[in-house]
């Protein structure tokens, strides 16, 4: 498994420097409010699942998985090497994208670049991120940390571009 840390939002990979277009910003509103429900935070019993949209880009339609697990002040600083903001709920967030290769339109460093740029929407202010790579062709996973004020910001953020 190939694994990319960082304690900034990938700002040096060529597939993230891609802005986002107006479906992306969507999904990505999207996300982020199936983020914010409490639906998307992990539970330990039977049939839970992470709750999931389909999300349709330019290149490739996927089935994107979002989920949310409390983290203490400990895992933050042990994480990226700084204390957590204080009064604070934070999180590890996961994102999932799956496709299907009937779905792909173009090359897939092209629905990476798409998929990048929707998850680069949803994390824009994690304090941290890692990408997983497990050898699938079309699956993506990013696992970010976040704060409750991360995850409304973003939300607002998104609301006064619209406006």
């Amino acid at each position: 498994m190939n694994t990319q840390s960082s304690n900034a939002p990938l700002d040096g990979s060529p597939l993230t420097a891609v802005a986002p277009v107006s479906d992306t910003k969507r999904y990505s509103e999207r996300i982020t409010a199936l983020l914010r429900h409490p639906r998307s935070r992990i539970r330990i019993t039977p049939g839970w699942r992470a709750p999931s949209i389909t999300a349709s880009l330019r290149t490739v339609t996927t089935l994107v998985h979002t989920s949310r697990h409390r983290v203490s002040p400990a895992m933050w600083k042990k994480l990226i090497g700084t204390p957590a903001p204080a009064d604070e709920a934070l999180f590890l967030v996961t994102l999932s994208a799956m496709a299907d290769p009937d779905s792909l339109i173009g090359s897939v460093r092209d629905a990476t670049i798409d998929i990048h740029s929707l998850f680069r929407s949803v994390a824009n202010q994690a304090a941290w991120i890692q990408q997983d790579r497990q050898g699938e062709d079309l699956v993506w996973t990013w696992h970010c940390l976040m704060t409750q004020r991360d995850l409304e910001t973003a939300t607002l953020c998104e609301g006064q571009d619209a406006a």
